[in-house]
């Protein structure tokens, strides 16, 4: 999961980089829900065998 781009105040900047697998967190792009339905929405790809997404507000999930 990667910041693509923020818009006022944010906890982390563009850029940022959390690594989603079926068992593990690797990062943080800031915590709180955004991140929690960031890890959701990834391992849901990953359950599918997806591999790229366009954005989740202001996550991009890769």
């Amino acid at each position: 999961v990667e910041i693509t781009r923020t818009r006022g105040s944010a906890p982390r900047e563009t850029g940022a980089i959390m690594i989603v697998t079926p068992q593990a967190i690797q990062g943080t792009i800031g915590g709180g829900q955004l991140e929690y339905m960031a890890i959701d929405r990834a391992r849901q790809m990953l359950a599918r065998g997806e591999t790229q997404a366009s954005s989740c507000g202001a996550v991009s999930t890769i």
